[in-house]
Order: structure tokens, then sequence, then C-alpha cells
């Protein structure tokens, strides 16, 4: 699937071939000294690495060099993580204040955030908005670390900046949301409620989105569809006794036959017949 991928867009699957090659050197430090293989679901990475070196050998797309936009995103992934995994110091030896590349900033933002240096952390994330604007995750970052700072309304500008620019990616607008709620402020529990009504159409198991959800209704004053979200949430996550006991809470509050109703009336029967199996 790898190897289709790569050549519907014409790419390169040297790369691919590459880690499977460090792969199965790793494999090979592994199992030394062992009389038995390896016990795996995938055959052993030689295996298969000679018929991954024939698709590669045989793609029209085998020279093909990464295009300068796929080399730079590359290295944005490369220091975000380095950015939260490294250790700090390591990650700001790796990326020292003389280097001021996108990546060095967005690394030691990250870095600084974890240190805790804030406002190192801040004045590297507005350097970073002010380099591309348009990049939706630099927004992200400087929308974290106000929220980490316990300033979510601070937080809010930019994790809008970040959802305006990406709408299509439900954890930026579920992080705009939660910073929303965060603040303690009634005004924001509706556009929160309305963010996070767009994340649950994308992603409707996502327990996170749902206990925010319970949380803006209640903020809102609307108990009935808190305890719903609730059961959301609890349902979601396999805790079909809660889920059970809060979708009962909400049945008899809402209007009888009205989807929401309808929707809780599901859950009740489908986690007390799961509580009752699970017993």
């Amino acid at each position: 699937m790898g190897q289709k991928y790569l050549r519907e867009t014409h790419q390169s699957g040297e790369g691919m071939l590459e880690v499977f090659n460090k792969f199965a050197n790793l494999e090979a430090e592994i199992t030394y000294g062992h009389n038995q293989p390896l016990i795996t679901d995938h055959p052993l990475s030689r295996e298969r690495i000679d018929l991954l070196q024939q698709l590669v050998d045989s793609s029209p797309y085998k020279d093909v060099k990464d295009s300068p936009q796929a080399v730079h995103q590359f290295r944005l992934i490369q220091a975000k993580l380095q950015g939260f995994l490294y250790r700090v110091d390591t990650a700001l030896q790796h990326y020292p204040v003389t280097d001021t590349s996108e990546e060095a900033h967005y690394a030691r933002a990250i870095a600084y955030f974890r240190q805790p240096d804030m406002k190192k952390a801040i004045d590297e994330a507005n350097t970073l908005v002010k380099i591309d604007p348009k990049n939706a995750f630099f927004w992200e970052v400087l929308g974290q670390i106000y929220v980490e700072m316990s300033q979510p309304l601070n937080g809010i500008p930019a994790y809008q900046k970040a959802a305006d620019l990406a709408p299509d990616e439900p954890l930026l607008r579920l992080d705009l949301a939660a910073a929303q709620i965060a603040t303690g402020k009634p005004q924001f529990a509706k556009p929160a409620l309305d963010n996070l009504k767009i994340v649950l159409r994308q992603e409707n198991s996502n327990g996170f989105a749902w206990y925010e959800a319970a949380q803006a209704y209640s903020d809102m004053g609307n108990e009935s569809m808190a305890n719903l979200s609730t059961a959301e949430l609890n349902y979601n996550i396999g805790n079909f006794g809660a889920a059970a006991h809060f979708a009962t809470l909400a049945q008899h509050r809402l209007a009888a036959g009205s989807p929401d109703w309808q929707r809780a009336t599901d859950i009740l029967a489908i986690s007390a017949a799961n509580a009752g199996h699970r017993e």
C-alpha cells in the first residue's frame, strides 16, 4: 500500500526502502544468538526487502527527488517531535539560538514551553507566526503556550486563527473550544459548543470532545444535554454502567420522541445490555 501511494503521488520509494533496511538491521541485532526467528505479525524485514526493492526499481519515479516544500515540511515535523520528546537541553543544543530557520524557532518554542520559560516560548512562537502567518500549526503552538500559562483568553485568538486556516483539522477546533471553556466566561459557552459540534461531526467517538461538550452545556444551564454528552463520553470509552446512568438522567428531562431523547434511549439500551453481559 505504501509503494502504491508513492507511485500515485509520483514519489520515489527509496526512502521507504531505507527505513526497512534500518528495521532489518535492528531486527538482526535483537534476534542475534537466538535459534528461533522473532515472533511477529509480519514477515521478517529482510524477507520483505527483496520484494520492496523490486517495487522501487520498477517505479518510474525511482529517481524523483523530494520537493523543497516536502523537505521543509519534514524538517518542521522533526523539529516539533524533537521539541516535545527530546530532553529540553538536548533540543536547545540541536537548535541553538544562532539557527534562525523556521524549524529551529518551532523546536525552541516547544522546548522553552517545556522548560518552562514562557517568555522565551512566546517570543519564539510570535516569531513563527510573523515568518509564516498562514501556518495553522504555528498559531496552534502560540495558543497552547498561552493556555498552559493559565491565560486561555489570550490563547483563543491564536487557536481561532489556527482553526480558520485549517478548518478540516478537528483537533485544532477542539483546542479552540477547550480554550473558550477554560476561560469560565459564560459568553464563550455557545461558541465553544458550536465548535465542538463541528468536531463531533468528524470524530463522533472523541471522548475529550464529549467531555468538553458536557461542560459547555452545563455552563449554558442545559443539564439534560450535559447528561447526554456525559453518557456519550462514557459510552465511547466503554464505561457502560456510567453511560446507562447518565442516559437515564438525560432521558427523564428530554422531550419524549425527540432525536436527543431517542439517542439517550439507544445508549441506555445498548449500555444496559453490555453492562449486564460484563457482569
